[in-house]
């Protein structure tokens, strides 16, 4: 079966059910939720999650899942996102940044500027220059102006980080 890894940025590892469970209801409360999940391939794939309100004015929680907010990216083209981990070190992720909400090209994906040569990023080897950043360790980046999400990537500490990316490819 499939691992749920973490919900709104709150890590599932280690928790008791019942702690689970109470993660889970907290969530119904927001219109959108991010959850990490591995599959039983070790895929990890994020998912967005609206539950509309039933009668009793409580969400079914899950009733449907939504797919991600597609990027613009360079051609359109976005494919599935995924997870992938990255070991960041005292030099920073390795990547650049570019875009965002209220960008000067306009509102648009925040995407990956360039990978630096040699820096965490190309090492993970997955990570492309065009790639959509969408979360940093479960903190969503949709939506985000670039310099609050550049703030978010300056705040992760050292070591393993999880970062959600949509790859796209060229028409």
């Amino acid at each position: 079966g499939d691992f749920l890894l973490s919900v709104n940025g709150t890590s599932l590892a280690g928790l008791s059910h019942s702690e689970v469970t109470k993660v889970l209801h907290q969530a119904e409360l927001h219109k959108h939720v991010l959850m990490i999940i591995k599959k039983g391939n070790d895929q990890p794939r994020p998912s967005f999650r609206q539950e509309p309100p039933s009668a009793n004015g409580k969400a079914p929680f899950p009733r449907r899942t939504l797919p991600l907010e597609p990027g613009a990216g360079r051609n359109g083209a976005a494919h599935d996102a995924l997870c992938v981990e990255v070991l960041k070190t005292s030099a920073g992720l390795g990547l650049s940044l570019d875009g965002g909400k209220s960008s000067i090209a306009g509102d648009g994906p925040l995407v990956i500027k360039r990978v630096y040569q040699g820096g965490a990023a190309e090492q993970a080897g997955t990570i492309e220059a065009g790639d959509e950043i969408l979360a940093i360790n479960g903190k969503p980046l949709v939506g985000l102006v670039h310099f609050d999400a550049w703030n978010i990537m300056k705040s992760v500490p050292e070591g393993p980080v999880q970062l959600v990316i949509r790859k796209h490819r060229d028409s």
